[in-house]
């Protein structure tokens, strides 16, 4: 039994080092950062001359987050100096904002006002030389963001690592994909965190608290740029433990009852009590807790993605090229080079 106890450790501190690894290829170069720095610094300078010499645009998503990968989306909010609020407003600032880029930067085969969702931004995609990005108006994504980040600041060597791994697994099994009804990385983030804090692997934030709610959120900073901690200093082996046990949890999840959270660890929500029963999977937004983020998902989506849940739990301790971990970091060896 001792024996078998030790070869577990041994198995989960090699688990540990191959996520570290993962997480450490997919992290965006320097001259990348650099990049969505410029195009930042960029995009200021027209929303100030041509539109709001008062306005501030601030990340939010990975970016804000630090925990961005090599290909991800520049997720930007301009926060306009006593502008229009309503929603035909917004829709007349967004496609002011889109017009202006179309002027200074010639980039109109890929920039769009897509002004039909719930929250209007102008996105851009299409040039392999130029980051895609959007820009929204609302800042309940910097908000969201802010929270996020302060459990990433907090816990950086756990929080940073897993989920920029489970991002990457979620997109590579089709999981991650919220313009199809599936989950965001916004929700998969509170899953996780909900998971660490009901394990009391992390400290509890209380979302009240810190200026979260403020706008923009209290002692945030604009455009984050954060030192990547070296692998090496990356303790392995609650790594391992932190992100199987977020596939056997969900694995395990009833989401007929359940309500995923950022309440304190020892609260426990129900559908009945928020009067969701027809979602059918709960999240509760802890900025917005009248919102569901994946109030879209069907049970068709969710029944598909807890397949998933237990197939990486399953193979999660497999040896060699079968092992998920193994084949996720050959994926993202391809993105490194």
């Amino acid at each position: 039994s001792h024996a078998f106890m030790n070869l577990r450790v041994v198995m989960t501190e090699a688990q540990g080092v191959l996520l570290r690894q993962i997480s450490w290829n997919l992290r965006p170069q320097s001259h990348q950062q650099q990049q969505r720095l410029q195009i930042y610094r960029r995009l200021l300078t027209i929303v100030h001359e041509e539109i709001d010499p008062q306005a501030t645009i601030h990340a939010y998503g990975s970016i804000a987050q630090t925990v961005s990968t090599c290909s991800s989306d520049m997720d930007l909010c301009v926060l306009l100096d006593g502008g229009d609020s309503s929603d035909s407003g917004q829709i007349v600032a967004i496609r002011a904002i889109r017009n202006a880029i179309n002027r200074r930067c010639g980039l109109r085969s890929g920039l769009f006002a897509v002004t039909g969702a719930r929250v209007p931004i102008v996105t851009f995609r299409g040039d392999p030389f130029v980051p895609p990005f959007d820009i929204a108006l609302q800042f309940a994504g910097v908000r969201n963001s802010a929270l996020i980040r302060a459990y990433v600041d907090a816990h950086r060597t756990l929080v940073l690592p897993l989920l920029r791994v489970i991002n990457y697994w979620g997109r590579d099994v089709g999981i991650k994909n919220s313009v199809a009804g599936g989950f965001s990385s916004y929700s998969l983030a509170l899953m996780l965190l909900h998971h660490l804090v009901a394990s009391s692997m992390v400290t509890w934030i209380d979302p009240a608290g810190s200026g979260f709610d403020t706008n923009p959120p209290a002692a945030f900073e604009a455009w984050p740029l954060r030192d990547e901690p070296d692998p090496d200093t990356i303790p392995p082996e609650p790594l391992a433990r932190a992100l199987h046990g977020f596939w056997v949890y969900f694995s395990h999840w009833d989401a007929t009852t359940g309500v995923v959270h950022l309440q304190r660890q020892s609260a426990v929500l129900t559908k009945a009590a928020k009067g969701w029963g027809a979602h059918a999977f709960a999240i509760e937004d802890p900025l917005e807790p009248t919102f569901n983020p994946v109030h879209r998902l069907t049970v068709g989506h969710w029944e598909r993605a807890r397949g998933e849940f237990q197939s990486a739990a399953a193979r999660f301790g497999q040896d060699g090229g079968s092992g998920l971990l193994s084949q996720l970091l050959l994926l993202s060896q391809k993105k490194h080079s």
